[in-house]
């Protein structure tokens, strides 16, 4: 069962992390509307992953187990071929670009579909 293995895979990594799950122990919508506004700020160049991380510490690891039990094949590729991750690092203010962009664009698609699922059913 994926949210089973949510809840593990969160849980062994921090305890705390399960506070963003909901009563299904699905990600919460709001922890998803979170992620994806984030996402959308790297896209625009608002926030750098240096500033990210210090507003909202949980972000990547967040965003891998959305990956791993949400995410499509074609996002998953998108994630290893960018190497998105908790050491990603771009500071120079400018939006992400190539492989990245790409790949966080994805995201943003998916996380807005994954709302758009847990609202209407």
């Amino acid at each position: 069962m994926a949210n089973d293995l949510l809840a593990r895979y969160l849980e062994s990594i921090d305890k705390g992390l399960l506070d963003y799950l909901d009563e299904n122990e699905d990600l919460s919508v709001a922890t998803t509307e979170r992620l994806r506004s984030n996402t959308s700020e790297l896209l625009a160049g608002t926030i750098t992953t240096t500033g990210l991380r210090g507003a909202w510490p949980p972000f990547f690891d967040l965003v891998s187990a959305f990956v791993m039990t949400y995410g499509s094949v074609d996002l998953e590729d998108l994630e290893e071929e960018a190497g998105f991750g908790p050491a990603t690092e771009w500071e120079n203010g400018e939006p992400p670009s190539g492989i990245t962009r790409g790949y966080l664009l994805v995201l943003e698609l998916e996380l807005d579909l994954y709302g758009e699922s847990k609202t209407k059913g």
